[in-house]
């Protein structure tokens, strides 16, 4: 518990590096054409589709995946602190997360890190979401929290007449 303890110092700048990170609106004025609304959001979405980004986030931002303790360095409350603090951060740049709910902390924290390795668009008038989801649950980023686990589950048993099963044993209830 003292190294983790010890990462108190570490965290607070970590967080101000992490704010500091932030796109100024300013910067988003800069970077946004003066064009008119619904065009500029259409060559948004055109570069989107059409084009690969060229830079990872970590360029983008400024921020180094390498300044980032592992999870287990953390406690629970700084590891909150900081996924609350790169989530702010990320939204500046028009950037979201699609995490489950009950995914745990830790690993919300480590894969927001890896966002910083992962070429991303800069949106000016859309949000770009990290979701992770592969869409199956073998080998999903979310491991037993994968939400299509269950959309999986249910197909299979659609698949196999596993429902019309259920639903006959619950008409052929015993009358009392």
């Amino acid at each position: 518990m003292k190294e983790k303890n010890g990462m108190a110092a570490y965290v607070n700048y970590l967080l101000e590096d992490i704010s500091n990170a932030e796109r100024s609106v300013e910067k988003k004025e800069e970077q946004s054409p003066r064009e008119d609304c619904l065009e500029a959001r259409m060559l948004d979405v055109e570069r989107f589709i059409t084009h690969e980004p060229r830079n990872k986030f970590s360029r983008i931002c400024g921020l180094s995946p390498e300044i980032f303790p592992p999870a287990e360095k953390l406690s629970m409350i700084q590891l909150r602190q900081v996924n609350a603090a790169f989530t702010r951060m990320l939204a500046t740049w028009n950037m979201t997360t699609g995490f489950p709910k009950r995914l745990p902390t830790a690993r919300c924290y480590e894969l927001m890190v890896s966002i910083l390795d992962e070429k991303a668009h800069v949106m000016n008038y859309g949000f770009l979401c990290f979701d992770f989801c592969t869409e199956d649950p073998e080998g999903c980023a979310f491991g037993i929290h994968c939400t299509c686990r269950r959309v999986v589950q249910r197909f299979e048993a659609e698949e196999r007449g596993e429902r019309e099963i259920k639903k006959s044993k619950k008409s052929q209830r015993p009358v009392r």
